[in-house]
Formats: structure tokens, sequence, C-alpha cells
């Protein structure tokens, strides 16, 4: 993905929180990124199947266990698609460990939503420079 197309990905936010899915889409759009919010996991995954995404992002906003199943089934669908899970001030490492690995990054909340769109940069540019070396 160019520098130029990386600011028309798509975003597809999952959340059970509808105030932080709606904060975050619109930090995300008003820096150019195209958002898709799902409240459940079953939105989550069909979206992922039908919709071309560049990035997931997942909070993590309660049982981790279920968002791990989503996060697995939307890595089966759509293996090359970065995951970015929004954690708490608790690492989630040891309660959690499945949906961490899951993860290419982690952003604690506390950071902020400078700090999810660092990441959501970050996860992008590997992207890019991933489908660079591919084609050569």
């Amino acid at each position: 993905m160019s520098a130029a197309s990386a600011t028309r990905a798509r975003i597809l936010q999952v959340g059970t929180d509808r105030l932080g899915l709606d904060m975050r889409s619109v930090i995300l759009s008003t820096q150019g990124y195209q958002v898709t919010n799902c409240s459940n996991g079953f939105e989550a995954i069909r979206a992922a199947a039908v919709e071309r995404v560049h990035v997931v992002l997942i909070d993590l906003d309660r049982d981790g266990s279920e968002m791990t199943l989503i996060a697995q089934e939307i890595k089966r669908v759509r293996p090359e698609v970065p995951t970015i899970v929004l954690t708490e001030r608790a690492t989630p490492e040891n309660k959690i460990p499945e949906l961490c690995r899951l993860a290419d990054e982690l952003v604690p909340k506390e950071q902020g939503p400078e700090a999810i769109l660092m990441s959501v940069r970050r996860v992008l540019g590997k992207q890019a420079s991933a489908s660079i070396t591919r084609a050569k």
C-alpha cells in the first residue's frame, strides 16, 4: 500500500462499547481512514469475509475468550490482515495469551488516540513493505 493510499485504508473495528467505537471511528475517519464498526462477533466475521479490510482493531472491553474466538475466525478468513488489540492498563498476556499471540500489536487504552493512530500507521507500513518485498 502506497503512502497516498494508506489514508484510504479500511479499518474493521470490533467491540461492544458503542461510545468507544464511535469515538475511535471519528478520530480514524478524520485521518482519512474508512471505518466499519461491528458490535458483535457475527458482524465482524461477516464484514471481514465480504469487505476489503486492511486492519482489524479489537477493543478488549469484555470477555477475552469471546474476542479471542472472533480474532481467530477473522485470521482464518483474512490471515494477511494485521490485528491491533486495545487493552486496559493491566497487560492481558497472562489472562488472554491466545488473543495476544494473534495480535500484531497491543495498545493500552490509557495511551490515548495518538497511540492507536501510530499503531495503525505502523501495521499499514509493515503491510506495504511486505507487499513490495513479495512483488520483487
